[in-house]
């Protein structure tokens, strides 16, 4: 939550890379938990390990108490593998559809697909367990600076190749150390 990442894919068509973030405010919807707290009250109870069966909520308009307590076991799995998406065979859907989800574009490794709205900077919308990408392409570069930050100066995947044949659709958005890296 401290960072932005930045992705690249071939598997973009309408732009040539993404960036995404995450906030406490993510965190409640992406479990699938029912809750009587306010988003960044259960991130916070989450993080210290202070959560009490008062603070969840079983019933839903929409799903039986079987399923909701299913959804919450299948995101709460799928939230452990997160930094999957950050290594090799991570794939990438532009314009992805499953079912009831939309996104502007998912990511999916082993155990989770994770689905972004953007229309600026990508925000989680949805966790899926299990790779559901069907028509993606792997993704070749994320980088990653910190939140506030103008510059991306890391790579978290892929190589200097990788850079070097997405630098000129990057202008301006990286560090020197990485443009360095990039020739």
């Amino acid at each position: 939550m401290e960072h932005e990442y930045l992705v690249c894919s071939k598997a973009f068509r309408r732009r040539p890379y993404y960036i995404f973030y995450a906030t406490r405010d993510n965190f409640l919807h992406l479990t699938g938990v029912h809750s009587t707290l306010k988003s960044s009250q259960f991130f916070e109870k989450c993080l210290y390990g202070t959560l009490t069966e008062s603070d969840f909520s079983f019933s839903s308009p929409y799903l039986s108490i079987h399923d909701v307590i299913g959804c919450a076991k299948k995101k709460s799995k799928a939230l452990l593998l997160l930094d999957k998406l950050f290594s090799q065979g991570a794939v990438a859907e532009e314009d992805y559809r499953k079912g009831h989800v939309r996104a502007d574009f998912a990511l999916a490794a082993e155990g989770l697909t994770l689905c972004f709205t953007a229309p600026d900077r990508a925000r989680p919308k949805s966790i899926l367990g299990g790779n559901c990408i069907r028509n993606g392409e792997k993704v070749d570069l994320i980088l990653r600076r910190g939140r506030g930050d103008e510059l991306f100066d890391e790579i978290v995947l892929g190589d200097r190749r990788a850079l070097a044949d997405y630098s000129s659709v990057l202008e301006g958005k990286l560090a020197n150390e990485l443009l360095l890296n990039a020739c």
